[in-house]
Protein backbone atom coordinates (compact mmCIF):
# COMPACT_ATOMS: atom_id res chain seq x y z
CA UNK A 1 0.00 0.00 0.00
CA UNK A 2 1.41 3.22 -1.12
CA UNK A 3 2.02 6.11 1.76
CA UNK A 4 -0.85 8.07 0.08
CA UNK A 5 -3.51 5.43 1.02
CA UNK A 6 -3.18 5.90 5.11
CA UNK A 7 -3.50 9.63 4.91
CA UNK A 8 -6.30 10.08 3.08
CA UNK A 9 -7.84 7.48 4.90
CA UNK A 10 -7.15 9.29 7.96
CA UNK A 11 -8.51 12.56 6.83
CA UNK A 12 -11.38 10.84 6.05
CA UNK A 13 -11.89 9.66 9.55
CA UNK A 14 -11.30 12.94 10.86
CA UNK A 15 -13.81 14.30 7.91
CA UNK A 16 -16.27 11.74 9.27
CA UNK A 17 -15.72 12.71 13.25
CA UNK A 18 -15.95 16.64 12.79
CA UNK A 19 -18.99 16.12 10.34
CA UNK A 20 -21.06 13.73 12.24
CA UNK A 21 -23.47 16.63 14.25
CA UNK A 22 -23.01 19.01 10.93
CA UNK A 23 -26.38 19.49 9.06
CA UNK A 24 -25.49 19.00 5.13
CA UNK A 25 -25.66 22.06 2.89
CA UNK A 26 -29.28 21.55 1.63
CA UNK A 27 -30.26 21.63 5.15
CA UNK A 28 -28.07 24.22 5.79
CA UNK A 29 -29.79 26.68 3.14
CA UNK A 30 -33.15 25.69 3.86
CA UNK A 31 -35.19 28.29 5.55
CA UNK A 32 -35.63 27.81 9.02
CA UNK A 33 -39.16 28.38 10.64
CA UNK A 34 -39.73 31.03 12.67
CA UNK A 35 -41.40 30.69 16.25
CA UNK A 36 -44.90 31.83 17.11
CA UNK A 37 -44.03 35.33 19.21
CA UNK A 38 -45.53 34.27 22.73
CA UNK A 39 -48.74 36.35 23.65
CA UNK A 40 -49.29 34.76 26.91
CA UNK A 41 -48.26 38.04 28.54
CA UNK A 42 -50.24 40.01 26.44
CA UNK A 43 -52.77 37.47 26.44
CA UNK A 44 -52.95 37.86 30.23
CA UNK A 45 -53.42 41.60 30.65
CA UNK A 46 -56.15 41.82 27.81
CA UNK A 47 -58.03 39.21 29.57
CA UNK A 48 -57.58 41.00 33.11
CA UNK A 49 -59.06 44.12 31.05
CA UNK A 50 -61.72 42.09 29.83
CA UNK A 51 -63.43 41.94 33.05
CA UNK A 52 -62.44 45.34 34.23
CA UNK A 53 -63.72 46.99 31.38
CA UNK A 54 -67.34 44.86 32.12
CA UNK A 55 -67.07 46.02 35.61
CA UNK A 56 -66.90 49.35 34.65
CA UNK A 57 -69.27 49.69 32.60
CA UNK A 58 -72.19 48.16 35.21
CA UNK A 59 -70.41 50.61 37.38
CA UNK A 60 -70.99 53.25 34.87
CA UNK A 61 -67.13 54.59 35.73
CA UNK A 62 -66.38 56.70 32.67
CA UNK A 63 -62.88 56.80 34.21
CA UNK A 64 -62.33 52.96 34.65
CA UNK A 65 -63.72 52.48 31.30
CA UNK A 66 -61.42 54.74 29.22
CA UNK A 67 -58.41 53.21 31.36
CA UNK A 68 -58.90 49.49 29.99
CA UNK A 69 -59.85 50.98 26.53
CA UNK A 70 -56.36 53.07 26.43
CA UNK A 71 -54.40 49.10 27.50
CA UNK A 72 -56.57 47.40 24.73
CA UNK A 73 -54.87 49.89 22.81
CA UNK A 74 -51.47 49.10 23.76
CA UNK A 75 -51.62 45.91 24.03
CA UNK A 76 -53.70 45.15 20.28
CA UNK A 77 -50.76 44.21 17.89
CA UNK A 78 -48.95 41.96 20.95
CA UNK A 79 -52.67 39.27 21.02
CA UNK A 80 -53.03 35.71 19.94
CA UNK A 81 -55.92 35.85 17.04
CA UNK A 82 -58.27 34.03 19.30
CA UNK A 83 -57.71 37.07 22.53
CA UNK A 84 -58.15 39.81 20.12
CA UNK A 85 -61.32 38.40 19.10
CA UNK A 86 -62.34 38.40 22.72
CA UNK A 87 -61.15 42.55 22.89
CA UNK A 88 -63.08 43.20 19.58
CA UNK A 89 -66.47 41.25 21.17
CA UNK A 90 -65.51 43.48 24.55
CA UNK A 91 -65.57 46.59 22.55
CA UNK A 92 -68.66 45.89 20.77
CA UNK A 93 -70.34 45.23 24.10
CA UNK A 94 -69.03 48.00 25.38
CA UNK A 95 -70.76 50.04 23.05
CA UNK A 96 -74.01 48.38 23.32
CA UNK A 97 -73.99 48.48 27.36
CA UNK A 98 -72.63 51.62 28.40
CA UNK A 99 -75.70 53.86 27.16
CA UNK A 100 -76.58 57.31 27.34
CA UNK A 101 -78.88 58.06 30.56
CA UNK A 102 -82.18 59.35 30.05
CA UNK A 103 -83.20 62.60 31.22
CA UNK A 104 -85.26 61.57 33.98
CA UNK A 105 -82.32 60.27 35.40
CA UNK A 106 -80.35 63.54 35.71
CA UNK A 107 -81.19 65.22 39.25
CA UNK A 108 -82.24 68.32 39.46
CA UNK A 109 -82.19 71.73 42.22
CA UNK A 110 -85.14 72.16 43.54
CA UNK A 111 -86.21 75.79 42.74
CA UNK A 112 -88.17 78.64 44.57
CA UNK A 113 -90.55 80.92 42.75
CA UNK A 114 -88.68 83.67 41.54
CA UNK A 115 -85.38 82.06 40.86
CA UNK A 116 -83.89 82.23 37.67
CA UNK A 117 -84.13 79.14 35.69
CA UNK A 118 -81.49 75.95 36.83
CA UNK A 119 -79.13 74.62 33.59
CA UNK A 120 -78.46 71.22 34.40
CA UNK A 121 -76.25 69.59 32.46
CA UNK A 122 -75.72 65.85 31.85
CA UNK A 123 -71.89 65.33 32.94
CA UNK A 124 -72.23 61.54 32.64
CA UNK A 125 -73.37 61.99 28.94
CA UNK A 126 -70.21 63.89 28.51
CA UNK A 127 -68.14 61.52 29.86
CA UNK A 128 -69.83 58.57 27.88
CA UNK A 129 -69.19 60.43 24.46
CA UNK A 130 -65.62 61.14 25.45
CA UNK A 131 -65.39 57.21 26.38
CA UNK A 132 -67.17 56.65 22.62
CA UNK A 133 -64.42 58.85 21.36
CA UNK A 134 -61.72 56.72 22.86
CA UNK A 135 -63.44 53.84 21.71
CA UNK A 136 -63.81 54.47 18.37
CA UNK A 137 -60.13 55.80 18.42
CA UNK A 138 -58.47 52.33 19.17
CA UNK A 139 -60.56 51.05 16.40
CA UNK A 140 -59.94 52.96 13.30
CA UNK A 141 -56.27 51.86 11.90
CA UNK A 142 -56.80 48.66 12.90
CA UNK A 143 -57.31 45.93 9.89
CA UNK A 144 -60.26 44.69 11.98
CA UNK A 145 -61.85 47.88 12.46
CA UNK A 146 -63.87 48.81 9.54
CA UNK A 147 -65.77 45.76 10.50
CA UNK A 148 -66.21 46.10 13.58
CA UNK A 149 -67.28 50.07 13.56
CA UNK A 150 -69.90 48.83 11.18
CA UNK A 151 -71.37 46.14 13.89
CA UNK A 152 -71.34 49.20 16.33
CA UNK A 153 -73.35 51.73 13.96
CA UNK A 154 -76.33 49.17 14.01
CA UNK A 155 -76.86 49.54 17.22
CA UNK A 156 -79.77 51.61 18.57
CA UNK A 157 -78.81 54.12 20.70
CA UNK A 158 -75.57 54.92 19.03
CA UNK A 159 -77.33 55.45 15.89
CA UNK A 160 -79.70 57.80 17.27
CA UNK A 161 -76.76 60.02 18.39
CA UNK A 162 -75.49 61.84 15.40
CA UNK A 163 -72.46 62.90 17.50
CA UNK A 164 -71.81 59.88 17.47
CA UNK A 165 -72.43 58.13 14.33
CA UNK A 166 -70.32 61.01 13.03
CA UNK A 167 -67.11 60.33 14.58
CA UNK A 168 -67.28 56.18 13.82
CA UNK A 169 -68.02 57.49 9.83
CA UNK A 170 -65.34 59.76 9.71
CA UNK A 171 -62.78 56.87 11.31
CA UNK A 172 -63.69 54.53 8.92
CA UNK A 173 -62.15 56.80 6.84
CA UNK A 174 -58.49 55.97 8.25
CA UNK A 175 -58.59 52.51 5.94
CA UNK A 176 -58.75 54.56 2.43
CA UNK A 177 -59.36 51.67 0.29
CA UNK A 178 -61.74 50.73 -2.82
CA UNK A 179 -64.59 49.35 -0.55
CA UNK A 180 -64.36 52.61 1.31
CA UNK A 181 -66.71 54.62 -1.00
CA UNK A 182 -69.58 51.79 -0.97
CA UNK A 183 -69.67 51.75 2.71
CA UNK A 184 -69.72 55.64 3.23
CA UNK A 185 -72.30 56.17 0.46
CA UNK A 186 -75.45 55.56 2.17
CA UNK A 187 -73.98 57.94 5.36
CA UNK A 188 -73.78 61.19 2.59
CA UNK A 189 -77.57 61.49 2.07
CA UNK A 190 -78.17 61.12 6.08
CA UNK A 191 -80.72 63.51 7.17
CA UNK A 192 -77.87 65.23 9.72
CA UNK A 193 -75.34 67.03 8.53
CA UNK A 194 -72.64 66.24 11.22
CA UNK A 195 -73.19 62.48 9.57
CA UNK A 196 -72.99 63.35 6.18
CA UNK A 197 -70.19 66.01 6.41
CA UNK A 198 -68.87 63.31 8.33
CA UNK A 199 -68.64 61.08 5.18
CA UNK A 200 -67.56 63.46 3.08
CA UNK A 201 -64.71 63.73 5.70
CA UNK A 202 -63.83 60.01 5.46
CA UNK A 203 -63.93 60.02 1.28
CA UNK A 204 -61.40 62.69 1.53
CA UNK A 205 -59.09 60.38 2.23
CA UNK A 206 -59.05 58.48 -0.76
CA UNK A 207 -57.53 61.36 -2.05
CA UNK A 208 -54.00 59.79 -3.12
CA UNK A 209 -56.00 56.28 -4.57
CA UNK A 210 -56.07 55.70 -8.53
CA UNK A 211 -58.41 58.24 -10.54
CA UNK A 212 -60.73 55.17 -10.64
CA UNK A 213 -61.15 55.15 -6.91
CA UNK A 214 -61.02 58.77 -6.91
CA UNK A 215 -64.16 59.53 -9.71
CA UNK A 216 -66.37 56.90 -7.50
CA UNK A 217 -65.93 58.88 -4.86
CA UNK A 218 -66.35 62.25 -6.31
CA UNK A 219 -69.40 60.68 -8.25
CA UNK A 220 -71.03 59.90 -4.37
CA UNK A 221 -70.24 63.14 -3.17
CA UNK A 222 -71.44 65.42 -6.04
CA UNK A 223 -74.36 63.38 -6.41
CA UNK A 224 -75.55 64.38 -2.68
CA UNK A 225 -74.33 67.36 -2.92
CA UNK A 226 -76.40 68.36 -5.68
CA UNK A 227 -79.64 65.98 -4.10
CA UNK A 228 -79.09 68.54 -1.03
CA UNK A 229 -79.02 71.23 -3.33
CA UNK A 230 -82.58 70.14 -4.76
CA UNK A 231 -83.94 69.46 -1.53
CA UNK A 232 -83.37 72.96 -0.06
CA UNK A 233 -84.63 74.32 -3.24
CA UNK A 234 -87.86 72.24 -2.90
CA UNK A 235 -88.41 73.35 0.16
CA UNK A 236 -87.63 76.94 -0.21
CA UNK A 237 -90.69 77.06 -3.04
CA UNK A 238 -93.23 75.81 -0.50
CA UNK A 239 -91.94 77.83 2.46
CA UNK A 240 -93.67 81.32 3.21
CA UNK A 241 -92.10 84.68 2.83
CA UNK A 242 -89.80 85.97 5.25
CA UNK A 243 -88.93 89.37 6.78
CA UNK A 244 -88.79 91.93 4.05
CA UNK A 245 -89.81 89.13 1.76
CA UNK A 246 -86.56 87.31 1.97
CA UNK A 247 -86.94 83.73 1.65
CA UNK A 248 -87.59 81.72 4.68
CA UNK A 249 -84.74 80.11 6.47
CA UNK A 250 -85.54 75.89 6.34
CA UNK A 251 -84.10 73.05 7.63
CA UNK A 252 -82.56 71.69 4.33
CA UNK A 253 -81.10 75.65 3.55
CA UNK A 254 -79.30 75.10 7.02
CA UNK A 255 -78.06 71.55 6.40
CA UNK A 256 -76.67 72.70 3.06
CA UNK A 257 -74.71 75.55 4.27
CA UNK A 258 -73.11 72.85 7.03
CA UNK A 259 -72.38 70.67 3.85
CA UNK A 260 -70.22 73.43 2.08
CA UNK A 261 -67.46 73.16 3.88
CA UNK A 262 -66.93 69.47 4.47
CA UNK A 263 -67.72 68.52 0.84
CA UNK A 264 -66.18 71.31 -0.90
CA UNK A 265 -62.64 70.38 1.08
CA UNK A 266 -63.21 66.63 0.35
CA UNK A 267 -64.12 67.39 -3.63
CA UNK A 268 -60.78 69.64 -3.63
CA UNK A 269 -58.58 66.89 -2.65
CA UNK A 270 -60.37 64.14 -4.66
CA UNK A 271 -59.98 66.42 -8.10
CA UNK A 272 -57.35 68.93 -7.46
CA UNK A 273 -59.92 71.50 -8.72
CA UNK A 274 -61.40 74.23 -7.27
CA UNK A 275 -64.83 75.15 -7.27
CA UNK A 276 -67.69 76.82 -4.91
CA UNK A 277 -71.15 74.90 -4.18
CA UNK A 278 -73.04 71.97 -5.47
CA UNK A 279 -74.07 73.31 -8.98
CA UNK A 280 -70.44 74.47 -9.91
CA UNK A 281 -69.61 71.04 -8.89
CA UNK A 282 -71.85 69.33 -10.79
CA UNK A 283 -71.13 71.16 -13.92
CA UNK A 284 -67.99 70.71 -13.27
CA UNK A 285 -68.23 66.78 -13.22
CA UNK A 286 -70.59 66.37 -16.04
CA UNK A 287 -68.02 68.07 -17.98
CA UNK A 288 -64.75 66.64 -16.72
CA UNK A 289 -65.71 63.24 -14.35
CA UNK A 290 -64.82 60.81 -17.38
CA UNK A 291 -61.44 62.51 -17.93
CA UNK A 292 -58.15 60.32 -17.73
CA UNK A 293 -56.70 61.64 -15.40
CA UNK A 294 -57.43 65.21 -12.75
Amino acid sequence: MSRVAPIVCAVAAVAAMLGAGAPSPAAQSAPRAQTAPDTSAADGQAAEAIALLDQAVKDRNASAVQTQLRRFEELWRSLSPKMLKKVITAVVAFFKEFKPRNDYDIPLEPTRPGDEPRVVEDTGRQELFESYRLAAGVLYDKPEGREVIQQVLKVPHVRQWPEVVALLVEGLGYQADTGLTGVIRPYLDDPSPIICGAAAKALGQLHDQPITVRREAVAALVKAYSGAKEAADKEARRAKPGANDEPAPTPAADKLVLMEVPFGLSLQKLTRQSCTGPVAWQKWFDEHGKDASW
